[in-house]
């Protein structure tokens, strides 16, 4: 930017303090929730609704290059990434199926706290429907991954997005978040079985016009 660390992060922070002071005044109760649920509140606590005032945000490719480099700055899961897209390319190819120790590198790579609501005990249950949804038609895939234990619209949009790339889009909140309050291309932010249809049909149109 051609500024020094410091005069950069002043001006971040002068950026960023009224969206802290809003979200200090924050509250929930958690008495009666676990960790995980918990967890999944703070996730659905939305900061960027304090920006809803905002201008609407284009996503194209000036957008893309100016965003996608930062991912790395707090991600550092391309390598693993692309490694079980490989493996269960290869699985498919040669046995038709996914394995268990794939299925468990993709939770793993969605977040480790995943594997506290999943049935560990009962990996075959996973894997089966894993392999029926390979059978099923699109409009079955997500309901099948979300009859099982554990697994809500963003693991099964996981799910499936490893084993098709290209048409399944992660649902996860950050992306959710900029499709609802700043490029206004959903109607909802809600992570669910509503709202999976037109989150995957804007990051399809989005995929294909950049």
């Amino acid at each position: 930017t051609g500024k020094g660390t410091l005069e950069e992060l002043e001006e971040m922070i002068a950026y960023r303090n009224p969206f802290y002071d809003k979200a200090a005044k924050i509250q929930f109760d958690t008495s009666a929730l676990d960790v995980e649920e918990v967890v999944e509140r703070i996730l659905d606590i939305n900061i960027l609704s304090i920006k809803e005032d905002e201008e609407e945000t284009k996503i194209d490719d000036a957008f893309i290059k100016k965003w996608h480099p930062r991912y790395d700055e707090f991600a550092h899961d391309e390598e693993e990434y692309k490694a079980i897209i490989r493996r269960l390319s290869g699985e498919l190819q040669d046995r038709g199926r996914i394995s268990e120790e794939t299925f468990i590198r993709i939770l793993d790579w969605k977040a480790p706290r995943v594997k506290g609501i999943i049935r560990l005990d009962a990996l075959d249950l996973y894997v089966e429907a894993v392999n029926d949804v390979l059978l099923a038609p699109d409009e079955n895939k997500v309901g099948i991954l979300l009859s099982l234990p554990g697994v809500g619209v963003p693991m099964a949009s996981t799910i499936l997005h490893f084993l098709y790339p290209e048409r399944f889009p992660i649902m996860d909140v950050r992306t959710t978040e900029v499709l609802y309050f700043s490029a206004k291309l959903i109607k909802s932010k809600q992570r669910d079985s509503n709202n999976y249809d037109p989150f995957r049909v804007a990051i399809m149109n989005i995929h294909q016009k950049c």
